[in-house]
């Protein structure tokens, strides 16, 4: 579950914590965005994860405009990596933000 709406206008976006568990360096992550209709709209490659650290991502980083409703959002290790997925939809509320956060499930 992604958001990509404008945050100057109470929109809600989306930021991805990518945590690598597999023991070993990974280079191969991507997160893959998808609208509503499971159209894919663009593909961030999250740079280099060391084991243990994290990584991160959001439309943006996908060539998203931060104007839309929102999809989904598809987080892989080519190499079949471990991995970790939380995202945070923050949500601007006064003068403040607020986030609910998701944790990602296996996908098989």
């Amino acid at each position: 579950y992604t958001r990509w709406s404008n945050p100057t206008n109470s929109g809600q976006l989306t930021f991805i914590a990518i945590q690598n568990v597999s023991g070993s360096t990974l280079t191969d992550v991507t997160v893959k965005y998808y609208n509503a209709s499971g159209t894919l709209l663009g593909t961030h490659n999250v740079p280099s994860i060391v084991d243990k650290a994290k990584g991160n991502s959001n439309p943006s980083q996908a060539g998203i405009s931060v104007m839309g409703p929102g999809g989904s959002a598809v987080v892989e290790s080519a190499s079949g990596g471990k991995l970790i997925v939380v995202a945070r939809v923050t949500t601007p509320v006064g003068s403040g933000i607020v986030g609910e956060d998701y944790n990602g499930i296996p996908v098989q």
